[in-house]
């Protein structure tokens, strides 16, 4: 995908010829629906089943609970996503399909590419600010992927590796060396590399939303803070970053729920430690849900 580097595949059950995860949608909004597109990662994606995500729970409880049968939920989460991607995919894909309001809810690869070392997070690479450890889309094998594109090209074009652009590419870890030099712990390195690029890419969201005439909804980030996997240095870097979403929302006068405070914990609601189940996300859906009435966000029907 242009600028974006990948989406869901189409030809996979669960996804749309949009390349999203959930029911086919039309790009032309259907008159009199208010549009709501979920952005993120993996935590909006979903850890469930397709109709046990939060923006699918999110959908039936403003129709059904609340009478908003015009409002349609769309999961625009990818996993794997930074917020260079999902500021990509909203400014050059989402856009496409006329929303009414984004909810903005991300944060961990964003912490996991600041454990990489200083020299390649910030330094003068080609890399800057984004995650090596990323996973790029390619037909290639693990041992014959080339960062240089007229490698690429030929190799395509000779018949030596499939085009990443056919139905049946798929995501694939991709490591590009760019962090040569000093080994850094995790704490480190966090250290090292503050969130300049959350903060830069939620600003630049927030910018292009409100140039579009989009409501934007922000939403600190959860995680089970019972599970021990989340260790201190982690937690941390994620409250760091809740702290920009915060920070932005009361800078530009934004609907904001500090949905973080009010998580469940324990592995009843947990995947693991990273991801909500079903039940967890119906209850993120419903804080969600109540919120967005009670600010009268959303139009009567």
């Amino acid at each position: 995908m242009p600028f974006i580097g990948y989406t869901l595949n189409p030809a996979v059950d669960g996804y749309n010829a949009f390349g999203l995860r959930g029911p086919e949608i039309t790009p032309e909004k259907p008159a009199g629906t208010f549009r709501i597109i979920a952005l993120g990662d993996s935590s909006t994606f979903g850890a469930t089943e397709d109709t046990d995500t939060y923006p699918a729970w999110l959908q039936r409880i403003l129709r059904e609970d609340y009478g908003l049968t015009n409002v349609e939920v769309i999961n625009a989460g990818v996993q794997g996503y930074t917020t260079w991607h999902t500021l990509s995919n909203f400014e050059f894909r989402m856009l496409e399909l006329d929303p009414d309001l984004i909810i903005f809810y991300q944060s961990v690869l964003d912490i996991s590419g600041r454990a990489a070392n200083p020299d390649c997070y910030r330094g003068t690479n080609l890399l800057r600010g984004l995650d090596p450890r990323n996973v790029m889309v390619s037909s290639y094998n693990q041992g014959t992927f080339s960062i240089s594109t007229l490698y690429r090209f030929l190799t395509i074009k000779l018949g030596l590796e499939r085009d990443p652009a056919d139905p049946s590419s798929s995501a694939s870890e991709t490591y590009i060396t760019c962090d040569d030099g000093p080994t850094y712990t995790d704490a480190e390195a966090y250290a090292l590399n503050p969130p300049v690029y959350y903060e830069r890419n939620l600003r630049s969201l927030i910018g292009i939303a409100q140039i579009q005439g989009v409501d934007l909804l922000l939403s600190t980030w959860a995680y089970d803070r019972a599970d021990p996997k989340a260790v201190p240095e982690w937690r941390a870097a994620a409250d760091e970053q809740n702290a920009i979403v915060t920070q932005l929302a009361n800078q530009y006068d934004l609907p904001y729920i500090d949905y973080a405070a009010q998580a469940p914990e324990g592995i009843e609601m947990w995947v693991d430690h990273l991801h909500l189940n079903g039940e967890g996300s119906r209850l993120q859906a419903e804080a969600y849900a109540a919120y967005l009435v009670e600010q009268g966000i959303i139009p009567a029907s």
